[in-house]
């Protein structure tokens, strides 16, 4: 009698079977396997959504902006508002939303990076994770990345998504917030 233990690994994407068996060699050479654990083990996977500088279209029209790919700008004295759409996948559960921007403004100037992360359905918006790099008051400086966790789950059959930025340079003067990225993580 010959004894044996077989472990039969499939990796395909992220989930995998494992079969463990008892071997037992019977007379004229006949081999029986026996399953004792049979089971599909599914590992979520991680993703991530980036929504850059360029996905961005403005509210209004005529407001002033520029963007070189990496950041945008606005020359607005008040507040700009721009929008743009995030395609997520059906069932994915989004785990964390991050703002990556440039704060110059100087807190007592009031300037700020603001973004929102949105569930459009049909005539109305529910905000999902809102963060923003300061206001009047706060001295916020420089290059900010502000994270939130978040456990929304995507459900495309009924509505879309997208992200609102809005970029005030407050007194600080033309072009002293700037807008770097939005990141959505999320498993699936």
């Amino acid at each position: 009698m010959k004894n044996a233990i077989f472990f039969k690994v499939f990796l395909t994407s992220v989930i995998f079977t494992v079969f463990v068996g008892y071997s037992v060699t019977l007379a004229a050479n006949k081999v029986v396997v026996i399953p004792f654990v049979s089971e599909n083990v599914t590992t979520p996977t991680t993703g991530y959504v980036s929504i850059p500088p360029s996905a961005l279209l403005p509210k209004d029209d005529s407001v002033s902006y520029s963007t070189n790919g990496a950041y945008m700008g606005t020359g607005a004295a008040s507040k700009a508002v721009f929008y743009a759409p995030v395609l997520l996948p059906h069932n994915a559960t989004i785990t964390s939303a991050t703002l990556v921007a440039n704060d110059n403004s100087g807190g007592e100037f009031g300037g700020y990076v603001e973004a929102a992360l949105v569930r459009l359905g049909n005539n109305s918006v529910t905000v999902i994770s809102t963060m923003s790099t300061g206001g009047p008051g706060e001295d916020t400086e420089g290059d900010v990345q502000l994270s939130e966790t978040v456990n929304y789950n995507v459900d495309n059959s009924t509505h879309s998504y997208g992200i609102s930025v809005g970029l005030h340079n407050g007194a600080g003067g033309a072009w002293s917030v700037l807008y770097y990225r939005f990141l959505i993580e999320y498993e699936k």
